[in-house]
């Protein structure tokens, strides 16, 4: 597997590997426009259609200006930004896999195939990490109802900043290969950036427990958290106890 990719493209090792997102090959024969690739262009039709709908609906919503308010609360600029993460997951990632998936082989040249891959991998950390921001934006509201929430905005820049480093890799690492004969194919690939398999097998689990692992535990931990405190016995008995008439 290389990161930003579903499917193994390329090799360290140096094996002929020719393969796209959801497609088969079977020796050394060339990629085919499977059945199984046809049903996941389908479902990725059905998923950008329905995501770009109710994302954007949703920016749209976060977005509009509120007679009571002069500025945008922080709840509604974290969702603004997460309706912004999914939306370039919807309108980068699903497009290039159905793409992908119909051309068989990459047919836009080097530059796009180091910048798209740049980009879908920036789409999924952003997607990533702003609910992580949620989480922790949530867990200081509960356990510190009183405390400033002018963290968010920093939040943000950093969640929005790991993205776009943690991504950049991949300018570096894809690149097109060719293959001259009998029957020309050229596909968006990693295959030669890596010296070794244990230097792609290292980096691809980086990437994975930054993509996964990482956001997953830091939500597990905000949100206990919020769950201990609102279970505790002292937030019980401070929310159900009767305030005191003061007599004369």
């Amino acid at each position: 597997m290389s990161a930003g990719n579903g499917t193994p493209w390329g090799s360290a090792a140096g094996e002929e590997v020719w393969a796209g997102s959801g497609v088969v090959v079977e020796g050394s024969e060339l990629p085919t426009f499977s059945a199984a690739a046809k049903v996941r262009v389908g479902v990725t039709i059905v998923l950008f259609v329905s995501s770009a709908g109710g994302n954007l609906a949703v920016l749209w919503s976060v977005t509009r200006p509120q007679p009571s308010q002069l500025r945008p609360s922080p709840v509604r600029r974290l969702f603004a930004h997460l309706a912004a993460a999914d939306l370039l997951v919807t309108f980068v990632v699903m497009p290039l896999d159905a793409i992908w998936n119909i051309t068989v082989q990459w047919l836009a040249g080097d530059i796009s195939c180091r910048t798209l891959m740049f980009l879908k991998l920036m789409a999924m950390y952003s997607a990533a990490f702003l609910p992580v921001v949620i989480g922790l934006d949530r867990q200081a509201a509960v356990l510190n109802p009183l405390g400033s929430r002018s963290g968010v905005r920093k939040l943000l820049r950093a969640a929005w900043g790991l993205s776009f480093l943690l991504a950049l890799p991949q300018l570096f690492l894809f690149h097109i290969v060719h293959r001259a004969g009998p029957v020309p194919f050229t596909q968006c690939v990693t295959k030669g950036s890596f010296k070794a398999r244990w230097q792609e097998t290292t980096y691809n689990l980086f990437t994975f427990c930054c993509l996964f692992l990482l956001p997953l535990t830091a939500m597990a931990i905000c949100y206990s958290r919020i769950v201990l405190s609102v279970s505790s016995p002292q937030t019980r008995k401070g929310s159900h106890g009767e305030t005191p008439i003061p007599r004369p």
